[in-house]
């Protein structure tokens, strides 16, 4: 039986030059699949998934980036 997880929520934070925080944001997973894909059933084991991650509002001022699993 091949093995599953859940998907998790994944987190995307924004800095600026200085180390700040310029934007943030928390995903759930129906925010981040393709509707095709169903939530409920899991990540299968060698099976590669696509996400699109969406944040406005960052400006010019982000330079570096944080991802985060949680």
């Amino acid at each position: 039986m091949p093995c599953t997880a859940r998907f998790p929520t994944l987190q995307l934070v924004l800095y600026d030059r200085s180390g700040s925080m310029v934007a943030a944001r928390r995903f759930e997973p129906a925010e981040y699949l393709d509707a095709s894909l169903p939530v409920a059933g899991g990540m299968k084991a060698g099976q590669p998934v696509y996400i699109v991650l969406e944040l406005a509002g960052a400006g010019d001022s982000a330079v570096s980036f944080e991802f985060t699993f949680l």
